[in-house]
């Protein structure tokens, strides 16, 4: 049984491959690689991986919003965009991943990747996006939503939704005065490409 939430990384995915990519075994496109980290267990690396600053020996450099590949050629992709705008200092985790400079250039780079997403893959194609919710200033930021809207807006509809609970409890800096539920959780959505716009 595929459940909707999961406290393994693998296990969500191999759910999502279960479900939404069984002939395939996998995914054929991961276009911000990075070091790998959704390919150590048993999901098998792409064979066609991207990254707009490779880390690791085979991926080849790309920005997510203008690949080279053909249109509607891919099946099935993989997406894990930086999900931060800019950071202070103190920022645990601010540190330990890329983020872009504000909220409306990394909400842009939303909208123009999975623009460019939508034409590499083949009509009735999955892609499967993670996303998560961040507060800035004291406010909430519903990537996840903000994701949904600009997915259906670049021709995909929305097929499927799971969460990832997080197992570590990274304290930031600036946590002595909570004003909000602490989010220690991330969004795999799963999208088509509608056969027809």
């Amino acid at each position: 049984m595929h459940t909707t939430v999961h406290t393994s990384q693998e296990e969500l995915l191999q759910s999502i491959v279960a479900l939404w990519c069984p002939c395939l075994g996998g995914f054929e496109l991961d276009p911000t690689y990075g070091r790998g980290n959704f390919y150590k267990g048993s999901i098998a690396r792409p064979p066609f991986c991207f990254d707009i600053s490779p880390q690791v020996p085979g991926v080849k450099p790309a920005d997510v919003r203008n690949l080279p590949i053909a249109d509607g050629v891919v099946s099935t992709c993989i997406f894990d965009p930086p999900f931060l705008h800019a950071h202070g200092k103190g920022s645990v985790i601010g540190n330990r991943f890329s983020s872009y400079p504000s909220q409306k250039l990394l909400h842009e780079m939303y909208r123009s990747a999975l623009a460019e997403l939508y034409r590499v893959l083949e009509p009735g194609g999955i892609l499967a996006m993670k996303c998560q919710d961040t507060v800035e200033a004291g406010k909430q930021v519903w990537s996840h939503i903000l994701v949904l809207q600009a997915a259906i807006d670049a021709g995909f509809t929305a097929v499927d939704l799971f969460i990832l609970v997080g197992g570590g409890r990274i304290q930031g800096w600036n946590h002595s005065n909570q004003v909000h539920a602490r989010k220690f959780h991330s969004y795999f959505w799963v999208f088509q490409k509608r056969w027809k716009r």
